[in-house]
């Protein structure tokens, strides 16, 4: 289990689902009666017809919205698990993590409720993991020393990517093949 998601990212409602279903269907229902209404001149019942299906449809798009923001909690803490480091650099994390604005999406997600032992340095620009990271103490990182320059980069075990200085391709191994 990921240490920075909350139980709230993955908690159901037994009575969610029943109830977003029949507030589709309503919603859906008022609206197939709208053009029926226009065509017999009753402007005002159709009009009133769309106000009510607008006011079935909000519960459907607000649990969108959540979902939304619940997604954006599983990637940003996966992406967060991953880290050696105890900080990141806001500006880091806005150009590792795929997502738009994840700085902002991530203070959302912690308002929310969504993610825990994560904060934010808004002064210094630092976001501060407060949590063990599993796959630090897991050994799951290790340290590879390029062949070409001599720099040595901290990446997980098995993975493959390039010398941040000469660009040469690493292998996440004990023993250096390349």
């Amino acid at each position: 289990m990921n240490p920075f998601i909350t139980d709230k990212v993955n908690q159901k409602s037994p009575f969610k689902k029943p109830s977003l279903y029949f507030c589709a269907l309503m919603a859906v229902a008022c609206l197939a009666v709208f053009p029926g209404l226009i065509s017999e001149g009753k402007g005002d019942s159709a009009f009133l017809g769309l106000g009510i299906a607008f006011l079935f449809a909000l519960p459907l798009i607000k649990e969108l919205r959540a979902m939304r923001e619940r997604n954006y909690a599983r990637e940003i803490a996966s992406y967060l698990n991953g880290l050696p480091a105890q900080t990141i650099d806001m500006e880091t994390m806005e150009k590792k993590i795929p997502i738009a604005e994840p700085v902002k999406k991530l203070a959302r997600c912690i308002d929310k409720g969504y993610l825990t032992n994560v904060s934010l340095d808004w002064e210094h620009k630092i976001v501060v993991l407060t949590a063990k990271n599993r796959l630090v103490e897991k050994e799951q990182y290790i340290e590879v020393r390029c062949n070409s320059c001599g720099a040595s980069k901290l990446m997980i075990r098995g993975r493959i990517a390039n010398c941040d200085y000469c660009g040469s391709p690493l292998v996440g191994t004990e023993k250096q093949d390349i």
